[in-house]
């Protein structure tokens, strides 16, 4: 028998009734097989990465598109009803570490404690602290977070007070915290 493919010699095997065969030349089987394929041009280290990097790029301006929206929802309203500067524009300005995500992620943090003072008007630091969430701000515990930048943002808002240190305990002043108009 003659090769299809080659025009070879083809050997042929017998078992139990059933045959097969194959050339002794090119290795053929009968069975039609391509072993050519269109080369795929390959990817070079440089532009997986660039490519990596865009999709990583994307979800962090996704994040920050985030940010900055809820930084523009929180200057339109700079003072409550009662004159004294909304807790958005208090905390707008705060010097906090981070970058521009994290930035906002805990500002927004020491925005919830000011709010959680204003409305009991007095608390204590456990109390405040319920209202963090420290993976939010980057940070292993809420303690962690009020030590590293809480505490001292917060003492720098209007209108907060920490009373005595032995009570641990922090007040909102209206009064204290009131602007004076613009003349």
């Amino acid at each position: 028998m003659e090769c299809p493919r080659c025009g070879g010699t083809v050997t042929v095997y017998r078992l139990r009734g059933r045959e097969s065969f194959a050339c002794d030349d090119c290795e053929y089987v009968g069975i039609e097989v391509e072993h050519g394929s269109e080369r795929r041009p390959s990817e070079s280290w440089a532009t997986a990465l660039s490519r990596f990097r865009g999709r990583e790029s994307s979800e962090e301006r996704q994040d920050t598109d985030d940010a900055e929206a809820a930084a523009e929802d929180e200057r339109t309203e700079d003072v409550s009803h009662d004159g004294v500067p909304s807790a958005a524009r208090a905390v707008r300005d705060l010097d906090v570490p981070g970058g521009d995500v994290t930035r906002a992620q805990r500002r927004a943090a020491i925005q919830s404690l000011y709010e959680a003072l204003r409305t009991r008007g007095e608390a204590t630091r456990e109390e405040l602290l319920t209202v963090v969430d420290p993976e939010t701000v980057g940070y292993e515990s809420s303690d962690a977070f009020w030590t590293d930048i809480g505490r001292d943002r917060l003492a720098s808002l209007p209108g907060v007070q920490e009373r005595a240190a032995d009570d641990g305990v922090w007040r909102f002043d209206a009064d204290a915290a009131t602007e004076e108009p613009a003349p």
